[in-house]
Protein backbone atom coordinates (compact mmCIF):
# COMPACT_ATOMS: atom_id res chain seq x y z
CA UNK A 1 0.00 0.00 0.00
CA UNK A 2 2.82 2.43 0.86
CA UNK A 3 4.46 1.69 -2.48
CA UNK A 4 1.27 2.69 -4.30
CA UNK A 5 0.96 5.93 -2.32
CA UNK A 6 4.57 6.92 -2.94
CA UNK A 7 4.32 6.22 -6.68
CA UNK A 8 0.99 8.04 -6.89
CA UNK A 9 2.52 11.10 -5.25
CA UNK A 10 5.54 10.89 -7.56
CA UNK A 11 3.21 10.79 -10.60
CA UNK A 12 1.22 13.77 -9.25
CA UNK A 13 4.41 15.77 -8.70
CA UNK A 14 5.73 14.92 -12.16
CA UNK A 15 2.45 15.94 -13.79
CA UNK A 16 2.31 19.16 -11.76
CA UNK A 17 5.92 20.04 -12.62
CA UNK A 18 5.18 19.45 -16.31
CA UNK A 19 2.05 21.65 -16.13
CA UNK A 20 3.94 24.44 -14.35
CA UNK A 21 6.80 24.21 -16.84
CA UNK A 22 4.31 24.46 -19.74
CA UNK A 23 2.73 27.53 -18.10
CA UNK A 24 6.18 29.06 -17.61
CA UNK A 25 7.07 28.47 -21.28
CA UNK A 26 3.79 30.08 -22.40
CA UNK A 27 4.47 33.02 -20.12
CA UNK A 28 8.02 33.38 -21.45
CA UNK A 29 6.64 33.36 -25.01
CA UNK A 30 4.15 36.09 -24.03
CA UNK A 31 6.96 38.14 -22.46
CA UNK A 32 9.03 37.73 -25.64
CA UNK A 33 6.04 38.79 -27.79
CA UNK A 34 5.40 41.78 -25.53
CA UNK A 35 9.05 42.81 -25.72
CA UNK A 36 8.97 42.47 -29.50
CA UNK A 37 5.83 44.62 -29.64
CA UNK A 38 7.40 47.21 -27.33
CA UNK A 39 10.46 47.55 -29.54
CA UNK A 40 8.30 47.70 -32.69
CA UNK A 41 6.27 50.63 -31.36
CA UNK A 42 9.11 52.55 -29.71
CA UNK A 43 9.21 55.10 -32.51
CA UNK A 44 5.43 55.59 -32.41
CA UNK A 45 4.82 53.91 -35.73
CA UNK A 46 4.61 50.23 -36.65
CA UNK A 47 5.92 49.56 -40.15
CA UNK A 48 4.62 46.70 -42.32
CA UNK A 49 7.90 44.80 -41.76
CA UNK A 50 7.52 45.20 -38.00
CA UNK A 51 3.90 44.03 -38.22
CA UNK A 52 5.00 40.86 -39.99
CA UNK A 53 7.45 40.05 -37.20
CA UNK A 54 4.79 40.33 -34.47
CA UNK A 55 2.70 37.48 -33.12
CA UNK A 56 -0.86 37.36 -34.45
CA UNK A 57 -2.30 38.90 -31.27
CA UNK A 58 -0.10 41.97 -31.57
CA UNK A 59 -0.66 42.58 -35.30
CA UNK A 60 -4.12 44.02 -34.62
CA UNK A 61 -2.75 45.96 -31.67
CA UNK A 62 -0.04 47.44 -33.91
CA UNK A 63 -2.54 48.49 -36.57
CA UNK A 64 -4.82 50.07 -33.97
CA UNK A 65 -1.88 51.81 -32.36
CA UNK A 66 -0.84 53.33 -35.69
CA UNK A 67 -4.28 54.85 -36.08
CA UNK A 68 -4.47 56.14 -32.51
CA UNK A 69 -0.96 57.61 -32.48
CA UNK A 70 -1.49 59.27 -35.85
CA UNK A 71 -4.76 60.87 -34.71
CA UNK A 72 -3.10 62.09 -31.51
CA UNK A 73 -0.09 63.44 -33.43
CA UNK A 74 -2.20 65.01 -36.16
CA UNK A 75 -4.34 66.86 -33.63
CA UNK A 76 -1.34 68.17 -31.71
CA UNK A 77 0.84 69.02 -34.68
CA UNK A 78 -1.59 71.09 -36.78
CA UNK A 79 -1.55 74.13 -34.55
CA UNK A 80 2.18 73.96 -33.91
CA UNK A 81 2.93 73.66 -37.64
CA UNK A 82 1.03 76.87 -38.30
CA UNK A 83 2.79 78.56 -35.39
CA UNK A 84 6.20 77.54 -36.76
CA UNK A 85 5.29 78.71 -40.25
CA UNK A 86 4.16 82.07 -38.91
CA UNK A 87 7.15 82.40 -36.62
CA UNK A 88 9.77 81.50 -39.22
CA UNK A 89 8.15 83.27 -42.14
CA UNK A 90 7.89 86.60 -40.34
CA UNK A 91 11.46 86.76 -39.06
CA UNK A 92 13.44 89.83 -39.91
CA UNK A 93 17.01 89.31 -40.98
CA UNK A 94 18.26 90.70 -37.67
CA UNK A 95 16.02 88.35 -35.66
CA UNK A 96 17.08 85.45 -37.82
CA UNK A 97 20.80 85.97 -37.27
CA UNK A 98 20.42 86.97 -33.60
CA UNK A 99 18.97 83.65 -32.50
CA UNK A 100 21.14 80.69 -33.52
CA UNK A 101 18.72 77.97 -32.39
CA UNK A 102 15.89 79.63 -34.29
CA UNK A 103 18.16 79.97 -37.31
CA UNK A 104 19.06 76.26 -37.15
CA UNK A 105 15.41 75.23 -36.96
CA UNK A 106 14.42 77.52 -39.79
CA UNK A 107 17.26 76.17 -41.93
CA UNK A 108 16.03 72.63 -41.35
CA UNK A 109 12.72 73.49 -42.95
CA UNK A 110 13.88 75.83 -45.69
CA UNK A 111 13.09 74.61 -49.20
CA UNK A 112 15.71 75.99 -51.56
CA UNK A 113 13.63 75.14 -54.64
CA UNK A 114 10.64 77.23 -53.62
CA UNK A 115 12.46 79.79 -51.48
CA UNK A 116 9.96 79.20 -48.67
CA UNK A 117 9.60 77.16 -45.53
CA UNK A 118 8.45 73.59 -46.17
CA UNK A 119 5.26 73.23 -44.16
CA UNK A 120 5.00 69.55 -45.08
CA UNK A 121 8.42 68.82 -43.58
CA UNK A 122 7.52 70.71 -40.42
CA UNK A 123 4.25 68.77 -40.17
CA UNK A 124 6.04 65.46 -40.85
CA UNK A 125 8.64 66.07 -38.13
CA UNK A 126 5.99 67.14 -35.64
CA UNK A 127 3.88 64.08 -36.44
CA UNK A 128 6.86 61.85 -35.76
CA UNK A 129 7.61 63.68 -32.52
CA UNK A 130 4.03 63.47 -31.24
CA UNK A 131 3.66 59.81 -32.23
CA UNK A 132 6.71 58.98 -30.12
CA UNK A 133 5.34 61.12 -27.31
CA UNK A 134 2.03 59.25 -27.34
CA UNK A 135 3.76 55.89 -27.11
CA UNK A 136 6.06 57.07 -24.32
CA UNK A 137 3.27 58.70 -22.31
CA UNK A 138 0.44 56.24 -22.69
CA UNK A 139 1.49 52.92 -24.17
CA UNK A 140 4.92 52.12 -22.74
CA UNK A 141 3.84 52.46 -19.07
CA UNK A 142 0.96 50.06 -19.71
CA UNK A 143 3.23 47.57 -21.48
CA UNK A 144 5.79 47.85 -18.68
CA UNK A 145 3.06 47.03 -16.14
CA UNK A 146 2.11 43.93 -18.14
CA UNK A 147 5.73 42.90 -18.43
CA UNK A 148 6.28 43.34 -14.68
CA UNK A 149 3.16 41.28 -13.97
CA UNK A 150 4.34 38.52 -16.32
CA UNK A 151 7.79 38.52 -14.75
CA UNK A 152 6.24 38.20 -11.29
CA UNK A 153 4.10 35.27 -12.47
CA UNK A 154 7.19 33.66 -14.01
CA UNK A 155 9.11 33.96 -10.73
CA UNK A 156 6.13 32.47 -8.87
CA UNK A 157 6.02 29.53 -11.29
CA UNK A 158 9.78 28.98 -10.98
CA UNK A 159 9.46 28.93 -7.19
CA UNK A 160 6.67 26.35 -7.37
CA UNK A 161 8.65 24.22 -9.82
CA UNK A 162 11.76 24.29 -7.60
CA UNK A 163 9.75 23.32 -4.52
CA UNK A 164 8.04 20.44 -6.31
CA UNK A 165 11.28 19.24 -7.87
CA UNK A 166 12.88 19.21 -4.40
CA UNK A 167 9.93 17.22 -3.05
CA UNK A 168 10.16 14.84 -6.02
CA UNK A 169 13.88 14.36 -5.37
CA UNK A 170 13.24 13.61 -1.69
CA UNK A 171 10.49 11.20 -2.65
CA UNK A 172 12.77 9.47 -5.16
CA UNK A 173 15.50 9.17 -2.52
CA UNK A 174 13.00 7.77 -0.04
CA UNK A 175 11.74 5.19 -2.54
CA UNK A 176 15.31 4.18 -3.43
CA UNK A 177 16.31 3.83 0.22
CA UNK A 178 13.23 1.78 1.00
CA UNK A 179 13.81 -0.46 -2.00
CA UNK A 180 17.43 -1.02 -0.95
CA UNK A 181 16.32 -1.83 2.58
CA UNK A 182 13.62 -4.10 1.27
CA UNK A 183 10.86 -2.23 3.05
CA UNK A 184 8.50 0.54 2.15
CA UNK A 185 7.54 2.72 5.10
CA UNK A 186 5.51 5.90 5.33
CA UNK A 187 6.84 8.34 7.84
Amino acid sequence: MAWILLNTRRAELTRSINDLTRQKLQLMREIRNLTSFSSAIADGNVTPDELQSLSSHYIGEGINLNEVTFNYADTHSDELTNTYLDQYSNLTQDEYFANSSLMQKANLYWDADTGELDGNQIKSDLLEQYMKEYVQKYVEPELKAYEDEYEEQKINLETQIEAQEAELQQLGDKISNNIQQGTIKLS
